[in-house]
């Protein structure tokens, strides 16, 4: 609770509940609906901090409009482009609720989403970070679902977001506590490195509902800017091994992303770094416990398998297959039993 003095009186102020954060740049076309979803939502007791980060189209004029007619609005105005990663930090600190929205000019967030969040957190006080099934729309039409317990978004944070973006809340203590705000070098990969970091210190969920239209058009990426992400997501991964408090080399993190993006191998021997380097994963989980053991080997059995069905190896594989089969990462279920065969007996021909 803060206090305001007004005619040399002293007047308490009830800070809000909630601090939803809209950062909007050139999106005259969409913005009008994803304001009025937040504030057509059934939560009512929220500030709603709307920051225009330098429009040249008409969407500073429509903003303008919006928080005239309505006192939950905070609006703020960037004279120039700041970019998104310091926009969302000016939110950040500006808000000053006990649970922080995220949301974007373009989506358009459910009626009851506000209100299912919070009720949500409030009944689960170790979540820090909660996100929500979406739903596609524009473009593309899809249901797209995430994981939604904490042991699983852990591992899922090896690979990419556990979260989309827009459907996030956040607990703000755990911000303030960890003094956690966007890295402004993660280009385009801002809130995946935001996640990677929260999940270190406070445990995520993902509500098992849409509770956010999330719209597809063509101006949401550049090429540029696929190539920037793909190398900050490249980084990203590359920390969360690291948290397994191992050496990594070169040759092992290529492996790696090799067995993730499903790229073939061209020789036994680089098959066997990776299935090494998968071993090597796991005995260190074992030791320091980053992840849920019986989830990250599972994981691991998974990528595994993956080395076996890759086509178009060169020379013997019987090497590999000794070695996979004398490893407990190896779990060999009734539905594999076919193509393991199937990879013993091309090693043999070989």
């Amino acid at each position: 609770m803060i206090y305001y003095q007004k005619h040399g009186l002293k007047y308490k102020y009830l800070m809000p509940k909630v601090s939803v954060i809209l950062p909007v740049f050139n999106c005259e076309k969409y913005v009008f609906e994803a304001i009025q979803s937040i504030l057509n939502q059934s939560f009512k007791d929220f500030e709603f901090i709307i920051i225009n980060d330098g429009s040249t189209d008409n969407s500073l004029e429509i903003v303008k409009l919006a928080a005239e007619s309505d006192n939950r609005i905070i609006f703020i105005n960037n004279e120039k482009n700041l970019g998104l990663i310091k926009t969302l930090n000016i939110g950040l600190n500006l808000a000053s609720g006990e649970y922080i929205i995220r949301m974007d000019g373009d989506d358009v967030s459910k009626y009851d989403r506000i209100e299912k969040q919070i009720k949500f957190l409030d009944i689960n006080k170790e979540i820090g970070l909660l996100g929500s099934y979406y739903e596609c729309f524009g473009d593309t039409n899809v249901l797209q679902k995430k994981h939604t317990t904490h042991k699983d978004i852990k591992i899922a944070s090896l690979f990419s977001s556990p979260f989309a973006h827009p459907t996030i809340c956040l607990r703000a203590s755990v911000l303030k506590e960890n003094n956690l705000i966007y890295n402004e070098t993660a280009l385009h990969v801002e809130d995946y490195d935001l996640w990677s970091k929260l999940l270190d210190v406070t445990k995520g969920a993902n509500y098992p509902e849409v509770l956010l239209r999330y719209r597809v058009h063509n101006a949401q990426i550049t090429s540029d800017s696929n190539e920037t992400q793909k190398l900050g997501h490249q980084a990203i991964q590359f920390n969360q091994l690291k948290k397994l408090n191992i050496e990594i080399s070169n040759i092992e993190f290529e492996k790696w992303l090799q067995i993730i993006n499903y790229r073939p191998f061209s020789n036994v021997s680089d098959r066997i770094v990776a299935f090494n380097f998968l071993t090597k994963l796991q005995m260190a989980n074992i030791s320091t416990m980053v992840f849920d053991k019986t989830q990250f080997e599972h994981t691991l059995s998974n990528l595994a398998k993956r080395l076996c069905y890759f086509p178009g190896v060169k020379g013997s594989n019987f090497s590999f297959f000794r070695l996979a089969l004398n490893s407990n990462l190896f779990q060999i279920k009734y539905q594999d039993v076919f193509l393991f065969l199937k990879f013993y007996f091309k090693s043999v021909i070989n």
